[in-house]
C-alpha cells in the first residue's frame, strides 16, 4: 500500500488489520523520528442530526476533494448491526476510506457507502463512526488484530416450541462453542432473537471470554466460551 501525503512525498503502508463486516483497515506507516501528521478523533455521541460536516476523499481520480453537508441520521445499519452516519457531504466512487470531519477539525466517520440508483451520489452517504475505529484501535493496541470475535454456532430464533430462547441447530467443529461444551439442542436463555445475540457477540473481542446459561435436560446449565477469532 502506497501513502501520498498533500506535498507528493509517497511512503510504504502495511495492512496489519481488517474487519470485513465493518469495512475497516489499518495500514502502518513507516518508522518516522518527526512524527507522522494525524488527526484526531471525534465523540460519535456527540454528532447530532442538523450538525455540519466535511468529507474529504480521492473521488473520480481528484486527490484531497472536500465536500460539505449535514448529518441526516445518526443510527443506520445497514446490516442490522454495524452503526453508520448518515449525511448528505457529496461521496462518490473513490471517497470510501475518506474521513468525515466536524467543523472542529476531529475525524467523526469513515466514508463507506452511498445509496444511489445511479451509481453517483444522490444525496445519501454513510459513515462508519468514530466509536468504531476507536474500538478498532484499542483492539489492536490489546491482541493484534481487529477481527471479530468468534463463537461458532448455529441457531433458531424462539418459538412456540421453544420460547425460552435460542434454540442450537449445530455447533462448528473446533470452535471455541464446541470447547465450551455446547450441543445442538441446547437452548440459550437470556436472548429472544438472533440479532439480539449477534449485537452482544459483536462488542466483544477475540480474547474476551461470553457466560451465559443454556435449558438442557430440564434444567439450567452455566457454560462459559473463551471467543476467538476465526
Amino acid at each position: 500500500v502506497k501513502i501520498r501525503f498533500a506535498n507528493g512525498r509517497e511512503v510504504p503502508g502495511k495492512v496489519v488489520g481488517f474487519h470485513a463486516a465493518k469495512d475497516l483497515a489499518l495500514i502502518q506507516l513507516p518508522p518516522n523520528p518527526f512524527g507522522w501528521p494525524h488527526v484526531s478523533l471525534g465523540n460519535t455521541d456527540a454528532v447530532a442530526e442538523g450538525q455540519d460536516v466535511v468529507a474529504m476523499g480521492h473521488p473520480r481520480g481528484l486527490p484531497f476533494t472536500v465536500t460539505r453537508g449535514i448529518v441526516s441520521g445518526t443510527e443506520f445499519r445497514n446490516n442490522g448491526f454495524v452503526r453508520y452516519l448518515q449525511h448528505d457531504a457529496s461521496v462518490n466512487p473513490g471517497n470510501s476510506g475518506g474521513p468525515l470531519f466536524n467543523m472542529q477539525g476531529e475525524v467523526v466517520g469513515v466514508n463507506s457507502m452511498i445509496m444511489t440508483e445511479s451509481g453517483g451520489f444522490d444525496g445519501i452517504s454513510y459513515a462508519i463512526t468514530a466509536a468504531d475505529v476507536q474500538k478498532a484501535l484499542d483492539q489492536y493496541a490489546k491482541v493484534g488484530n481487529i477481527s471479530a470475535a468468534w463463537f461458532g454456532a448455529v441457531f433458531e430464533a424462539a418459538n412456540a416450541e421453544s420460547p425460552m430462547g435460542l434454540t442450537v441447530d449445530a455447533v462448528r467443529a473446533g470452535s471455541p462453542a464446541e470447547a465450551a461444551g455446547l450441543r445442538p439442542g441446547d437452548v440459550i436463555v437470556g436472548f429472544d432473537d438472533i440479532g439480539a445475540l449477534t449485537l452482544t457477540l459483536r462488542q466483544k473481542i477475540p480474547t474476551d471470554a461470553f457466560e451465559f446459561s443454556v435449558y438442557r435436560s430440564g434444567g439450567l446449565v452455566p457454560l462459559k466460551v473463551h471467543l476467538g477469532a476465526k
